[in-house]
């Protein structure tokens, strides 16, 4: 398979010096073995297990990082044997080390001997074994989708496993039904998912074409809609909204991407089931979040943004949302998904949803999932002078008996916005013994 995510060269050259850096955290190693690491969080060593960073030696080429790379990949073998409940056998891990080890083969096994060639070989038989009982115990969302993936990929690119391919393909096919909305956006609303999940299925529909087999209709239609969705999402200066989970755009991956789209020039309407409006006339371009939290299982990267919109003119950013933070800064995460956070308002420093901190929760999620608001309305008009947008959410009901009305008005040339935010009681009157801020 084609290795489709940017590689960084100067990643050997830090590891030759003895630092290690993954998903944000920097390990010192030294002279030992970078699986003698503590790993400074799981999702630095599930980055670790994972074997993604391996593109970055292959990216720099040299013969000491060729021999890096193997070196890494033999003790592996010989240190983690399959062990349930293990951060190196959790069924997304296995399938995202498979896509490694498989992209990076001419860079691993160019002048290999028989017996190391042996060793990965069987590795990776062991491994899609494993992977072939076991995806279904991987978490909902991009993580059973990792593992099914990586599941296809080695069986396609693997001699002697091309017996399952039918099965895994139209179990593949069936998940990103389930995951991948009819508007192309995914069932978490987190537009980097989309992304992620692009990367991985583009190198497998190549594998198929490769093998000369026939890619499922279901997985192709599923890679246009998720491309016109990512368009759908971009604002002036090329960068994507900032909604439940998205962060700083990753430029180089998303022009990868959309080199890649069979119909450019054909737009998305709208992305109503994904929960997302636009506005756009002129050079300016806006888009709200006017969807409902996802059901818990994929709730995990969902924020308290409802009604909450970023504005572009021309190629200028507005107003924008927080964002996601980077890995480096996930102190931080708690508080980029909350109400205050986002271009919305804000009732006394409250979020209008609630994170939910259930350890068996968070445990299957690998997150916080939240809750409310449990009604989002959404209404767009076109007028003949501009369009409108009427929404309104319930996430204060609960705590406050109030909702919030939002209302914006673009001109039909794109010159001016207006809106305007309107507190209403959930029913009745409301009263209150004090001012809510």
């Amino acid at each position: 398979p084609q290795e489709l995510r940017t590689a960084d060269p100067s990643f050997a050259e830090e590891l030759a010096q003895g630092q290690l850096g993954l998903s944000g955290a920097v390990a010192s190693v030294g002279d030992a073995s970078i699986f003698d690491v503590a790993a400074p969080s799981e999702v630095w060593a599930r980055s670790l297990h994972g074997f993604g960073w391996l593109r970055n030696l292959s990216s720099a080429g040299s013969s000491e990082d060729r021999e890096m790379a193997r070196e890494a990949i033999l003790t592996w073998i010989e240190r983690y044997p399959p062990r349930s409940g293990s951060v190196a056998w959790q069924p997304d891990v296995i399938g995202r080390r498979v896509q490694s080890w498989l992209a990076n083969v001419p860079f691993v096994f160019e002048d290999i001997d028989g017996p190391t060639y042996d060793r990965i070989a069987d590795s990776l038989g062991l491994q899609l074994v494993q992977l072939a009982t076991r995806w279904r115990d991987a978490p909902d969302g991009y993580p059973r989708l990792e593992a099914l993936i990586g599941l296809l990929i080695g069986s396609l690119c693997i001699a002697g496993r091309e017996n399952n391919i039918f099965e895994f393909e139209h179990a593949l096919a069936g998940e990103v039904q389930t995951q991948v909305l009819a508007d192309g956006g995914h069932v978490t609303r987190n537009t980097d998912i989309v992304i992620e999940l692009l990367l991985d299925l583009l190198p497998l529909q190549t594998c198929f074409a490769a093998r000369e087999r026939t890619f499922h209709p279901a997985l192709g239609a599923a890679i246009v809609r998720m491309l016109r969705f990512l368009r759908y999402m971009r604002l002036g200066d090329g960068s994507l909204g900032r909604f439940n989970g998205m962060g700083a755009t990753p430029y180089d991956s998303l022009a990868t991407l959309l080199a890649y789209d069979p119909a450019p020039d054909s737009n998305l309407a709208g992305a109503s089931t994904s929960g997302y409006a636009r506005l756009e006339a002129g050079g300016m371009i806006l888009l709200a979040d006017v969807g409902m939290p996802p059901s818990l299982e994929y709730a995990g990267t969902a924020c308290a943004g409802a009604l909450s919109f970023e504005l572009s003119i021309a190629d200028q950013i507005v107003f924008v949302n927080a964002g996601s933070p980077g890995p480096a800064d996930q102190d931080w995460l708690a508080t980029s998904r909350s109400t205050a956070s986002h271009n919305t308002l804000c009732l006394n420093t409250t979020s209008s949803s609630k994170l939910l901190r259930n350890k068996l929760l968070n445990r299957l999620v690998r997150a916080a999932p939240i809750r409310y608001p449990t009604k989002v309305t959404a209404d767009l008009n076109k007028q003949r002078d501009g369009a409108v947008l009427k929404c309104t959410h319930d996430g204060y009901v609960q705590k406050f008996s109030l909702t919030h009305k939002r209302e914006l008005f673009m001109a039909r040339d794109g010159s001016r916005l207006t809106g305007e935010d309107i507190i209403g009681a959930g029913s009745g009157s409301v009263r209150f013994a004090r001012d809510l801020p």
